[in-house]
């Protein structure tokens, strides 16, 4: 996981890790919380992406929130 990260980082892709799956989505996800933090729409969305109680259902909707607020 952390060499395709790097890829897409290296690419200027856009990261948006997972960090409430779990173990190496949540550690790239403390990585990138920085990028988000200037921009508070994406901020408070991609918070709630790292919260570890959330259900598989709960992070769906917010993977789609997050992405509608990028447009």
């Amino acid at each position: 996981m952390r060499e395709e990260f790097e890829i897409a980082k290296n690419n200027k892709l856009l990261l948006i890790p997972i960090g409430a799956t779990g173990y190496m989505a949540n550690i790239l996800w403390e990585e990138v919380k920085s990028i988000y933090e200037g921009n508070e729409a994406l901020r408070d969305v991609y918070l709630e992406l790292g919260s570890q109680d959330k259900e598989p259902e709960e992070i769906m909707a917010l993977i789609l929130k997050f992405l509608q607020k990028i447009k």
